[in-house]
């Protein structure tokens, strides 16, 4: 004699002992808008929040910027690599310290903290670019793509 298979059997919530296809259906609910899908291009942009944070997907230290762009008004974010050891690095080729002179107007002394405050309020042509894959090399399934900061080219104002 042969078992049942278990695909024929109805699916039962031992707690309560309805079955399970009997219950309202329930799904993650999405918290956050969607980033913004801009153009490729130069833009200006205001630089509305700067904040350095290490990720914790990638262990690794990251500077966000903000940016609030000037004609449209709609918002995108530049990420910046600063490195994985115990604190935030920027070396001398890295696209975080060039940013950081543009906003600042001069090269940093020795020992001076590059600070993301000194970019907050000012604004600047920026490059964006359209992302089409993932951390992983995956393409973006169409939707999922977005914009982002890539680099940094002048200040405009102040």
């Amino acid at each position: 004699m042969t078992a049942p298979s278990p695909l024929s059997q109805p699916c039962v919530d031992s707690t309560e002992g309805r079955k399970l296809d009997q219950l309202p259906e329930l799904g993650p609910v999405c918290e956050q808008e969607p980033y913004p899908r801009l153009e490729p291009g130069r833009y200006e942009g205001q630089c509305i929040f700067a904040r350095i944070y290490r990720d914790p997907q990638f262990r690794s230290w990251k500077a966000l910027l903000r940016f609030r762009l000037i004609l449209s008004r709609q918002q995108v974010c530049g990420f910046f690599h600063l490195g994985q050891g115990d604190k935030p690095k920027a070396g001398t080729r890295s696209k975080y310290r060039r940013a950081w002179i543009i906003a600042n107007g001069d090269a940093p002394r020795k020992r001076q903290v590059l600070s993301p405050r000194v970019f907050r309020g000012k604004i600047f042509e920026i490059e964006v670019c359209s992302v089409t894959r993932a951390f992983d090399g995956r393409e973006h399934p169409p939707g999922a793509g977005y914009s982002t900061v890539r680099e940094i080219h002048s200040r405009r104002w102040p």
